[in-house]
């Protein structure tokens, strides 16, 4: 945990929490920023109530048998998982492949 900023090429300084820093090498750096949890706007979805990505991990059971929306990679990661758990999972895209 800490932040983080470029200070050369492919050098990265690291501030943790305590605020003491370190400089990270590498030749490869990638830069995943995140995502945070929604629910699109598509007709009669919230009526639905779904569950975020956030909610699932926090159910006590593993479900029967899971619709994903989205086949991002937050989408395929979380299938994948619930898969393992013992899930039948049915991943919904709207592009015409996924990770698109």
């Amino acid at each position: 945990m800490g932040t983080g900023r470029f200070v050369g090429p492919r050098i990265l300084e690291a501030t943790l929490p305590d605020e003491t820093r370190r400089l990270l090498r590498g030749n490869n750096v990638i830069i995943g920023t995140g995502t945070h949890a929604a629910v699109d706007a598509t007709p009669g979805l919230l009526d639905a109530s779904p569950l975020t990505h956030i909610d699932a991990l926090e159910l006590d059971v593993v479900p029967k048998h899971l619709i994903v929306l989205g086949g991002g990679y937050v989408g395929l990661e979380f299938a994948q998982a619930m898969r393992r758990f013992g899930s039948e999972v049915t991943i919904v895209e709207r592009n015409n492949r996924l990770l698109h």
